[in-house]
């Protein structure tokens, strides 16, 4: 039997492209030129193949899979792996699971050991400078001895929250051999929720390290990193920018005197973790800084002559209640964006933004329009200097609350950046990749930034597996996404990629500079916020094996028009024996039209779709593809459609209904005043629609050159009573194509009861 439900169901979307979970990596990082083995914790993990690493340096040597919940990968950490968090995406043979952080440093990692070290007594012994991989499970604590002596710097880290696992807050409290609390570290302006600290001993011993959640809760996934050593720590670099590719001397801020020291920048522009060489030693974990290409300005040092748009000005608020300005140039009219990297960069500074012109009147001001940073789009009201100022939220300073403000150029088309990144209305961002059955096919949409549809794009994807092809729609406006189809040959391996984008100009024939930059939240916590977001630099596509069902759909042979209706006719393919329920949607909406979905029970093969237009709809022509989905052995499956489109056109005639009234028992006729907008050949079949009960109507044959028609209405003896105001006009256009439905709305029919007849004598009988 077939079930229509409206396509805004959060739970038909939901688990659109994880088939598989992945809930624990253990351990959750190691050092560069290690060899190991993980182990992976979760669930349909019966069939591992092999993971996505996204970025240099992680080679997978094995994958094994030991039971549904259980697998192990065998990991080769190159000696020049990017320091820093990576990702690495589990892919099976049906499917690709959520990615997880996994964390290289510069110490050597060592496991949180079997044996009971949750009391000072029994702590585990662990060496200076090295990182120890643990867990605090619920009402767990984890004790470790380490030796120092007198006048040794000790520096400490815990990375917990960052890792991704799960929501809770860990802290640490380091103690003398003597038991004498030493210091206690808890949140932070670098880590968030996760602490550290530094200090120096003050006598020769064997030093405990307590961690702990804060709360006392643990979890199953509360995976933490200590770093121990004496390594520096820098939270801040000023400047906190460098050129695309460019190595500079910047000042790392920490603890103590701040330290000089080169980096250099990564080729594509974007916030990145720097590891400076400090003295010979390296931070376990990054310092946010942001590669640009933008002129940069630094405060005390900006030139004479305000500089125009397309520039970045960087200070800090040294003192509380500090300000500081910078002042720029603009024409009339040019639209743009200001945005504060404050809290992104782990600056303490909550910064407020406000923009005023050369009298200091303000035109525009933020606080947290980006996270607890701020932005605002700005247009000039007139030529001339303008001015930005910064400032705390709470009136703070200090020698750490620096900012870097970017002030973007005007766009003028061909110097627009193009970002593309999945966005698939009711799936969360994590779930992100498309897995491509061998033999079918498979899609997701692409959202598009700093497009122009005179531009009349093109997009194509790069570093495809074997034996993969991918359609992409052309970008148009009024869409919200683009769709992506991906298909594979029958006999394509089981292999994985990262695909790029490309964009070509159709008006200009020119190939265009295109990245793809999708935000991944890695840890969500309440109410949905997301905490940590890390970039996805590419889209991960997977062959998976073949699908025991597969998707058609018959392309409409005709438009349809604003304020009408229509139904899109489908076929699924079942292998013998195959009989699960089968749900099936569109991929994404064009705006101003809805789409039901459809449920194939009992070996059903075909079905409908219905779409209705508002009247608003926006007209032309449109891409869309439709994903069924599956639960094929306790693993949810996808497959695809095709790419085809959909045609949106004005109404082809116009009707207007008029008042009307009936008695009950009674006939009447409502008027339509029928205008035929454009020549076509066809049948025209009209009905009404929502009438009031015991109101029949019966519809005269109307024609392409009807003007006003009537429609005779009978009204029984107990037809509803009353002024009903939502009668609806229905006229299907059939052509040799296909069949056009309008619908009109607007009339009004009142039903009366009758007046009572007057008997003799004047009396009402």
């Amino acid at each position: 039997m077939l079930a229509l439900r409206p396509i805004l169901a959060l739970g038909l979307l939901a688990g659109l492209l994880s088939a598989q979970e992945l809930s624990v990596f253990r351990p959750r990082g190691a050092a560069p030129g290690q060899e190991l083995e993980v182990l992976c914790l979760g669930r349909g993990l019966s069939d591992l193949v092999g993971a996505i690493s996204f970025g240099p340096g992680i080679e997978v040597l094995a994958a094994t899979a030991e039971r549904d919940d259980r697998a192990t990968l065998k990991l080769r950490i190159a000696a020049d792996c990017p320091l820093g968090t990576h990702l690495l995406q589990l892919r099976t043979r049906r499917g690709l699971a959520r990615a997880k952080a996994f964390a290289i440093g510069p110490l050597p990692t060592h496991k949180e050991g079997r044996e009971p070290h949750a009391s000072f007594e029994s702590a585990q012994l662990v060496p200076f400078d090295a990182t120890i991989d643990g867990r605090i499970l619920p009402e767990d604590q984890d004790w470790y001895a380490f030796d120092a002596v007198a006048g040794q710097r000790v520096a400490l880290e815990l990375e917990g929250v960052r890792l991704g696992d799960g929501d809770w807050d860990p802290c640490l409290e380091v103690f003398a051999p003597d038991g004498t609390s030493v210091l206690q570290a808890d949140d932070s302006d670098f880590g968030g929720l996760d602490p550290l600290a530094q200090f120096v001993a003050q006598g020769d011993g064997r030093h405990r390290v307590l961690v702990r959640d804060l709360a006392g809760r643990g979890a199953q996934n509360a995976s933490y990193r200590l770093h121990l050593g004496a390594f520096p720590r820098p939270t801040l670099a000023y400047p906190p920018a460098l050129a695309c590719g460019a190595s500079q001397e910047s000042t790392w801020l920490q603890e103590g005197e701040p330290r000089r020291a080169s980096i250099t920048a990564p080729r594509s522009p974007g916030l990145f973790w720097a590891f400076p060489v400090i003295e010979g030693r390296v931070p376990p974990t990054g310092i946010a800084m942001l590669a640009d290409d933008r002129p940069s300005f630094v405060e005390g040092a900006v030139p004479a002559a305000a500089p125009s748009p397309g520039c970045a000005f960087h200070g800090v608020i040294a003192a509380e209640g500090e300000s500081d300005r910078f002042a720029f140039r603009a024409s009339r009219g040019d639209r743009f964006e200001l945005r504060v990297f404050a809290r992104a960069l782990r600056s303490p500074l909550d910064p407020v933004l406000v923009v005023r012109d050369a009298a200091g009147k303000e035109l525009v001001a933020n606080d947290d329009a980006n996270g607890l940073d701020a932005r605002v789009r700005f247009s000039a009201p007139a030529d001339g200097e303008f001015s930005v100022t910064v400032s705390d939220q709470l009136g703070r300073g200090g020698a750490g609350f620096l900012y870097r403000v970017e002030l973007d150029a005007p766009g003028d088309g061909a110097n627009r950046v193009l970002r593309t990144s999945e966005s698939i209305p009711g799936v969360r961002a994590e779930d992100f990749g498309v897995a491509v059955p061998q033999g079918g096919r498979n899609a997701t949409l692409l959202a598009l930034e700093g497009a122009d549809a005179k531009d009349a794009l093109q997009l194509a994807l790069v570093n495809l597996p074997a034996g993969v092809r991918a359609t992409v729609a052309g970008w148009r406006d009024g869409l919200s996404g683009l769709p992506l189809v991906l298909e594979a040959d029958p006999g394509s391996p089981l292999a994985a990629s990262l695909a790029t984008p490309t964009a070509r100009s159709g008006t200009e024939g020119s190939e265009r500079s295109i990245a793809h930059r999708h935000a991944f939240p890695l840890l969500r916590v309440r109410n949905d916020q997301v905490l940590i977001q890390h970039r996805i630099d590419a889209l991960p596509v997977a062959v998976v094996e073949s699908c025991p069902f597969g998707l058609d759909v018959v392309a409409p042979g005709v438009p349809m028009v604003q304020g009408g209706s229509a139904a899109l006719a489908l076929r699924v393919t079942r292998v013998d024996g195959f009989g699960a329920a089968i749900e099936v949607r569109v991929l994404g909406a064009p705006p101003g039209l809805s789409f039901g979905t459809a449920t194939l029970r009992d070996a059903q093969l075909e079905a409908t779709i219905p779409i209705s237009a508002r009247g608003n709809a926006a007209v032309g022509r449109f891409p869309l593809v439709l994903v069924a989905r599956a639960t094929v052995d306790g693993v949810e499956r996808t497959v695809s459609s095709a790419l085809f489109e959909l045609e949106v056109q004005e109404p082809w005639l116009d009707a207007k209904l008029a008042r009307a009234r009936i008695e009950q028992g009674g006939e009447g006729h409502l008027q339509v005043e029928l205008e035929m907008r454009r020549a076509f050949e066809g049948t025209l079949v009209a009905e009404l629609g929502r009438l009031p009960h015991g109101v029949e109507a019966n519809v005269p044959p109307i024609t392409a050159t009807s003007g006003r028609i009537e429609i005779p209405l009978r009204a029984t003896q107990d037809a509803a009573a009353g002024r009903h105001r939502s009668i609806s006009l229905r006229i299907r256009v059939q052509t040799q194509s296909g069949e056009v439905v309008h619908a009109f709305g607007g009339g009004e029919l009142r039903v009366d009861k009758p007046i009572p007849k007057r008997a003799a004598g004047g009396q009402h009988e």
